[in-house]
């Protein structure tokens, strides 16, 4: 073998190839990339989050996998940090079935715009309520700032919100922000909803680490390698209105599974 290829091999077989894995979706499996800088949310603790963000979610919310990143994985599993940046992919059950079309698709991103422009307080009260009922009034919602939509293709688009949690698991009731980022996307006819969270330092601004976060989050999307559905007919003349509202709430609801803190802030 030629000596200036022996350093070519070498390198060929230390390269870390992209992490494939895939998701069944009502029988369809769905391929996709796991993006670089994260890690599967693996063991006990992630069990318990995940327990925790079901209780905490509209029933009809399914969780397929929820990633970390690398540094955050390693502090969550020590017990010595927070989960600061996360991610959940997950579908709805009664839509896991359906062959959705883009022209569904279109008829949902209008309607969780209008409920996010119209229905703010109705959406609040409902997640104020299971997130009540799930952590036994531990923990709560403070109040929530949506911050608009924006399209991504005709089958993907996103939502950004930054919520303010309250801990009172510790006799005091103490605050803290996150950004949230829902992104939804139709692929091989399936729905699904990538939830991502950042926790956000309450000593800078909220609005700039938010829109950071965003344009963050939705490269992470990218990585993802999903492709997104492009054509075809609808199924649904008009969405139907409780699950657009299972879709927002369960975008803002998984963040709070993990309220773990390094430093917090009294509520006022």
């Amino acid at each position: 073998m030629s000596r200036r290829l022996l350093p070519l091999l070498c390198c060929l077989c230390l390269a870390v190839p992209a992490r494939a894995e895939t998701l069944n979706v009502g029988g369809t499996d769905i391929a996709y990339t796991v993006p670089e800088g994260y890690v599967i949310g693996d063991g006990p603790r992630y069990a318990e989050l995940i327990e925790f963000a079901s209780r905490a979610q509209p029933p009809d919310i399914r969780i397929l996998s929820i990633y970390a990143t690398e540094k955050d994985n390693a502090a969550f599993l020590a017990g010595t940090g927070a989960l600061d940046n996360f991610l959940i992919i997950s579908v709805n059950r009664q839509l896991e079935k359906q062959n959705l079309r883009p022209a569904d698709f279109a008829q949902l991103r209008d309607a969780v715009a209008t409920v996010q422009n119209q229905k703010k307080s109705e959406v609040q009260s409902e997640a104020e309520r299971l997130i009540d009922s799930a952590s036994n009034g531990n923990l709560g919602l403070g109040g929530l700032e949506f911050l608009g939509c924006s399209d991504d293709g005709p089958a993907r688009f996103s939502c950004l919100t930054v919520l303010t949690q309250i801990d009172r698991s510790e006799g005091k009731e103490y605050s803290s922000r996150q950004a949230a980022l829902s992104t939804w996307l139709l692929t091989q006819g399936k729905l699904l909803q990538i939830n991502q969270y950042e926790n956000l330092d309450q000593e800078m601004d909220l609005f700039e680490q938010a829109a950071a976060f965003q344009t963050q989050a939705r490269h992470v999307v990218d990585e993802l390698n999903i492709p997104p559905d492009t054509a075809g007919s609808g199924l649904f003349q008009d969405f139907p209105g409780r699950l657009v509202l299972v879709a927002v709430l369960g975008g803002l609801i998984g963040g709070l599974a993990a309220v773990i803190r390094k430093k917090k802030t009294p509520a006022v």
